[in-house]
């Protein structure tokens, strides 16, 4: 009786740590109303895997969710790049967005035929203390992104 207590509590604790949202990552576009974040929520209670949602908000309107490739250790990392005259292109490891700033639609682009263009404007990372948040060009070079493993 008391293993399948402690059980109980053991599964509870867990399931309550892997459906634990953390803090979302927003990019603030000037000049457009749009607001373009990335939420995290971890699928593990001990390792660093995560699903991830992009969400774009038009003047404080949600106006898409979609859910991203997730994460399974190292992949969280998103670019983004200002492209054409005011569009925006998100680049992770296994995904690419483009977001037209007139409206805050997404389209999902063949991540295989992407390559970066554009001006860097920063990156949906995690910073030296290790928050999750976006991390302007003028914080941080660029790096590239690519699917690696062995």
């Amino acid at each position: 009786m008391r293993n399948r207590i402690l059980h109980t509590l053991l599964v509870g604790v867990l399931v309550a740590e892997c459906d634990r949202r953390q803090p979302p990552a927003v990019f603030r576009y000037p000049s457009t109303g749009l607001a373009i974040r990335i939420e995290r929520t971890p699928m593990h209670a001990f390792l660093a895997e995560y699903r991830r949602t992009l969400v774009v908000d038009r003047e404080g309107r949600e106006v898409v969710r979609r859910v991203m490739f997730s994460d399974s250790g190292g992949y969280s990392r998103v670019n983004v790049y200002h492209v054409g005259t005011s569009d925006l292109l998100l680049l992770s490891a296994f995904d690419a967005y483009l977001v037209n700033s007139s409206d805050g639609s997404v389209r999902e682009l063949d991540r295989l035929h992407v390559t970066p263009n554009g001006g860097y404007l920063g990156a949906f990372s995690s910073d030296e203390a290790r928050r999750w948040r976006f991390v302007p060009a003028s914080e941080a070079p660029e790096l590239s992104i690519e699917p690696r493993g062995g």
